[in-house]
């Protein structure tokens, strides 16, 4: 019994780091600036109510309601922190730390682990193997967005023109289909059907991996061009006030 114990404290431990190191992770892309004791305690509150729910939650066709109840979860932390920015940003901003993470995650243990003699299904049993991946995916995560310089919180305020809010609404459309293609796909997988999803899993992994990181930079070149030309215009501006202002100078002297 007491080792029963020990073992539930335990996944519920690396439960919490994994939620605490999601949050962090959405809060730095948001730049919603949660601070760190509030991310201890909201990651505890999800901890406990994910263990709360796989208690009592029916397995209704294999569908992973933890999962399901942390999608939500991070889609309404935007909509109750910012007040400012309009929906679709907030839903990106909502969906996109979870997806990320997520087809990273798939990656390593679909494509990585196989190199190091390492089988999927392996990792996906062994709740150690399982979280140290799904660490790692936030980490790599983590260091992609800093590395290709993603300025989000600038696509609050520069994501204006039509075409940029176009690409927005489609990346936002592309996660929702990524999630309901995976689930759908591993509810067969696990199901009475007895049919392997394995690789459509990995074809659509590679092309979200694809598709989604391609959409993110030309909706970053977008955003940072509309503020090139913003700043081009007001120093256009400044130039013409200063002329103006000479003339008026010249004219008085």
């Amino acid at each position: 019994m007491n080792l029963l114990f020990w073992q539930i404290g335990i996944v519920l431990l690396f439960e919490m780091i994994d939620i605490f190191l999601l949050l962090c992770f959405f809060n730095f892309v948001s730049d919603s600036r949660l601070p760190r004791r509030q991310i201890v305690i909201l990651s505890a509150i999800i901890c406990v109510c994910k263990a709360i729910i796989s208690i009592i939650s029916v397995n209704f066709l294999h569908l992973d309601i933890t999962f399901i109840f942390l999608i939500f979860f991070f889609l309404s932390l935007p909509m109750i922190l910012d007040h400012y920015s309009g929906l679709s940003i907030k839903l990106f901003f909502g969906i996109f730390s979870m997806v990320v993470v997520n087809i990273f995650l798939r990656f390593m243990t679909f494509f990585i682990c196989p190199l190091f003699n390492i089988d999927t299904k392996e990792v996906n049993n062994n709740y150690l193997s399982l979280y140290f991946f799904d660490y790692l995916s936030i980490i790599v995560s983590f260091y992609f967005v800093k590395l290709f310089s993603y300025d989000f919180n600038s696509w609050k305020v520069n994501l204006d023109s039509k075409v940029g809010k176009l690409l927005l609404n489609t990346i936002n459309i592309s996660m929702i289909i990524y999630f309901v293609i995976i689930q759908l796909l591993t509810m067969v997988q696990f199901s009475n059907i007895n049919i392997d999803t394995s690789n459509p899993r990995k074809i659509i992994v590679l092309f979200y991996l694809f598709l989604f990181f391609s959409l993110l930079a030309i909706i970053d070149r977008n955003v940072k061009n509309n503020l090139y030309q913003e700043i081009l215009s007001q120093k256009e501006k400044q130039l013409i006030d200063l002329s103006n202002y000479s003339r008026q100078i010249e004219k008085i002297i």
